[in-house]
């Protein structure tokens, strides 16, 4: 089986043509997930397989700059504000100790880096951040072209902290500028009091996107619960809503969202197009992609201006299918530990999404700002 190229090496990067799953249909030209179908016959005789070239592999949608982002384009270094919210609690952790996570969930991303062995981040990573991490590692170990991105986790030019009192606690990291990376937001939590706090989650920001005021570590950003009525939506129930807008983007919940900015749905609708597009072109072969709502929760700090900062998660499948048999890749194999597949192979992703939500008589709309994607495991049958 060939060598296989994505063009796409970790969630946090460009990918911005269309891919398959990593297949080959037996009997037909070699569907090397690899490359992408560029000649496919434009008048197939519908009683026969078309001649295919090469298809490109299905790797992560596109969800940040196509070069990377610097503080300009992100709208600038977050405004910090100093005055307390009102009837805030203290600051569930202190500044120090939370730079001291920071850095001890660096040391341990490094580790587990060099050795692409996601064991190494317990327990500094939890959640989707470690499901994420792994799978990211399982696709640099068997592809041949794939690298691994760099979490940019130490020097954060803004920490965000929420407030003491019943856990979970929460608190919120922006990455410095390094290196001429994007812009990171990543997302922390402790569970107990006897444990120590996590990476739950992370996203690169759009460009142009503005990150909003915030509190200083030193004053406790608001906890927000994911039934508060105080924003135009129920901060848990923003990533249905969204999804939503992805299956369906006339769905009436379009208009609660500005999706002005939003690199992720864009590509997403036009991935869509693009495989339908294939599937009627194509006899004896079909392309699906199937977002769906994931059960990790949510991760939600309050604004200086009242909005509340919501990180969550969808999950997201893209299906081939074919009436031949299928050769999968050496990614396909590890993860289905099989060499063929029957009819069907499915790639499946998690997306981890940031979301600004106004709070309720502000007259905006929810604003996607940032996303990482990640394939976090196949199927065959």
């Amino acid at each position: 089986m060939p060598n296989h190229h994505p063009a796409s090496t970790s969630a946090l990067r460009i990918t911005p043509a269309p891919r398959a799953p990593y297949a080959s249909a037996t009997g037909t030209a070699n569907l090397d997930p690899g490359t992408r179908p560029t000649n496919l016959d434009p008048t197939p005789n519908p009683k026969t397989r078309p001649t295919w070239k090469p298809l490109k592999r299905l790797a992560t949608l596109p969800v940040a700059a196509l070069a990377a982002v610097g503080l300009a384009a992100c709208g600038g270094t977050p405004s910090l504000v100093s005055s307390p919210a009102g009837d805030n609690l203290p600051p569930a952790v202190d500044t120090t100790r939370l730079e001291q996570v920071i850095a001890q969930t660096n040391q341990a991303a490094q580790g587990a880096d060099a050795a692409r062995n996601s064991a190494q981040l317990g327990p500094r990573f939890i959640g989707p951040a470690l499901v994420m991490r792994n799978g990211e590692y399982m696709q640099v170990t068997h592809e041949t072209n794939a690298s691994l991105g760099t979490l940019p986790l130490v020097n954060p030019q803004a920490l965000l902290v929420g407030q003491a009192g019943a856990f979970p606690h929460y608190a919120m990291s922006v990455s410095g500028p390094q290196g001429g990376q994007s812009l990171h937001v990543f997302a922390f939590v402790q569970s107990q009091a006897r444990a120590n706090y996590a990476l739950w989650g992370w996203v690169k920001l759009f460009p142009k996107v503005k990150f909003p005021s915030t509190y200083k570590p030193e004053v406790a950003s608001p906890n927000i619960q994911p039934n508060s009525g105080d924003y135009v939506m129920k901060p848990g129930a923003v990533a249905q809503n969204y999804l939503d807008v992805l299956v369906d983007p006339n769905h009436k919940s379009k208009d609660l969202f500005d999706l002005s900015l939003d690199s992720f749905n864009g590509t997403f609708q036009s991935r869509k197009a693009q495989y339908a597009q294939l599937t009627q072109d194509n006899v004896g072969l079909q392309f699906s992609l199937n977002p769906s709502v994931a059960e990790d929760g949510i991760v939600a700090l309050g604004t200086a201006d009242k909005d509340a900062l919501v990180m969550t998660t969808l999950n997201y499948s893209m299906t081939m299918t074919s009436d031949k048999k299928l050769e999968i890749s050496a990614l396909a194999q590890a993860y289905t530990g099989k060499s063929t597949a029957g009819s069907t192979l499915v790639e499946n992703h998690k997306v981890t999404l940031l979301f600004r939500v106004p709070s309720k008589g502000s007259g905006q709309k929810v604003q996607l700002l940032g996303a990482a994607d990640a394939i976090v495991g196949m199927s065959a049958n």
